[in-house]
């Protein structure tokens, strides 16, 4: 109690009075009954109201908090305050709806105000109107959701890789061409999800394998990550062990390295080219038979 007086000594308390009514968030002090008995600036402003229709009102008249996008009433902190001693605040996407029918994304921080015998005598809330930051938020939500939407139904399959050969993000294609679903592949080295016939004979990981030396996956992805280099349209056979059976699969492979804040990842897109490869393979082979077939062949000479 001392220490409190030591530290209200020299105050100036009108000018204490104007700073609390001046500051930029909305103040507002309730009593024991949770009706407000102070109002600043910044809540009149907000709420759209002077003082004199907000003092001797109850809080939870004067201030609605609702759930965004419904008619749900959030549980004001007021009450809990001056219930108990603490600090309390609102739950997410909380807002409230001015006298203009506005709605404003607010968000609280509200405590109990107590006396000097330390009994709770109200409660002091100071509410922040932080719509602009939240319509910034959504947007972002609404860019990163069409982005992976994007991402997931991409015709191409799309492969998130990290330094450690390990798949970070698929998209559906890329499962499809494999046979797997996602949960089986997320956080797998490349090899090893998607039995890569190097790694499925070996005791050793994906990426160490005496076969991954030679592929050009590997060596596309080392040096996307380590070297910024882009590798585009390279043609690759590789075999896979599908359903228990080894299947060659031509890949259309490019991979382009991913700059986060503090690394470095690969982005591969694979095409599925085997049965455009078989085509082509096929009308060579016709080719070469119309050749054989329609050459002139020349007569025996006669001596």
């Amino acid at each position: 109690m001392a220490m409190d007086k030591r530290i209200l000594q020299g105050i100036d308390f009108d000018m204490a009075a104007k700073a609390l009514f001046d500051i930029g968030e909305a103040l507002i002090i309730t009593d024991k009954d949770c009706r407000i008995i102070y109002s600043n600036k910044a809540a009149e402003k907000m709420l759209l109201t002077g003082s004199a229709e907000l003092l001797g009102h109850a809080f939870d008249d004067i201030v609605r908090f609702y759930k965004e996008g419904t008619y749900e009433r959030v549980e004001s902190p007021i009450k809990k305050a001056v219930a108990a001693d603490g600090l309390y605040g609102l739950v997410h996407d909380t807002v409230i709806i001015a006298r203009d029918n506005t709605q404003k994304y607010v968000s609280a921080t509200c405590t109990s105000l107590k006396n000097q015998q330390n009994e709770i005598i109200g409660a002091i809330i100071l509410l922040r109107d932080i719509t602009r930051l939240k319509l910034i938020e959504k947007e972002n939500d609404n860019v990163r959701a069409n982005l992976y939407s994007i991402f997931a139904s991409a015709p191409i399959g799309i492969i998130n890789i990290d330094a450690e050969y390990r798949i970070v993000q698929i998209n559906n294609a890329a499962l499809s061409y494999f046979k797997k679903e996602r949960e089986d592949v997320l956080g797998k080295r490349f090899g090893e999800a998607f039995n890569c016939t190097g790694c499925y004979r070996s005791d050793k990981d994906c990426g160490i394998t005496p076969d991954c030396q030679l592929c050009d996956l590997k060596q596309a992805v080392d040096e996307a990550i380590a070297f910024g280099k882009i590798t585009s349209g390279v043609e690759a056979l590789k075999s896979f062990v599908i359903d228990g059976r080894i299947k060659e699969i031509w890949i259309k492979l490019s991979v382009n390295p991913m700059y986060l804040k503090d690394k470095t990842e690969a982005i591969l897109t694979l095409l599925d080219i085997t049965e455009s490869k078989m085509r082509e393979k096929a009308l060579i082979k016709a080719r070469d038979y119309s050749d054989n077939i329609l050459m002139p062949r020349h007569a025996p000479a006669i001596c």
